[in-house]
């Protein structure tokens, strides 16, 4: 299987979770459950109406399907989304369970806003397509970042030393939707940063 939708994206809401069911084996098959969890919770799904595969995935076809029950996803924060299939008589279970992880990313819209990270890491988040990243949320301790620029806690590339080795990562905010503003805005932003010389 291979889970589709949701995707990461602000403010997600009730969703449905979509996958692609692929047929990996040496024979059609049908009349087989399939199921979903978030965050190690298995979805209450009723049996048969919702979850229970009635059509015909070919050797190497592979089929969309979505979900009946839907998943609540609007709190922000992440979610580890599971799907897997329960066939009777699969003789290799190992392909049988994808995984994901999404978030929702909270939406600002109420201005003036400002976030010193003291009651959570502010709906900022690492950015999954970076390379070797080693940002991490809490309080610094490093030789060089020791700090926070207010309060305690801080994003920094590694809490306790330097960043990694030829590391290309990034941290990412929250939304912000200025659509209600009737001046223009201003973003402020406390950051201290040492490189290597010449990078």
């Amino acid at each position: 299987a291979q889970i589709l939708g949701p995707q990461t994206d602000c403010g997600i809401g009730t969703e449905t979770i979509s996958l692609l069911i692929t047929n990996y084996g040496q024979s059609p098959q049908s009349l087989f459950n399939f199921r979903y969890s978030v965050n190690g919770v298995p979805a209450s799904i009723p049996m048969f109406s919702d979850g229970f595969f009635t059509a015909v995935v070919g050797t190497t076809d592979s089929i969309e399907i979505d979900f009946e029950t839907t998943y609540d996803f609007s709190v922000p924060g992440n979610y580890t989304i599971a799907v897997w299939t329960e066939l009777e008589g699969d003789s290799d279970l190992a392909n049988d369970t994808i995984t994901i992880e999404i978030s929702n990313i909270p939406v600002i819209a109420e201005f003036p806003q400002t976030n010193g990270f003291e009651n959570g890491d502010g709906g900022w988040s690492v950015d999954e397509n970076g390379e070797n990243s080693s940002w991490e949320f809490g309080a610094p301790a490093g030789g060089i970042i020791n700090q926070a620029a207010n309060g305690t806690n801080a994003w920094v590339t590694s809490l306790g030393g330097d960043y990694n080795v030829n590391e290309r990562s990034f941290i990412v905010s929250p939304c912000f939707d200025f659509s209600d503003l009737e001046v223009d805005h201003l973003i402020r932003i406390s950051i201290s940063i040492e490189t290597e010389n010449n990078w």
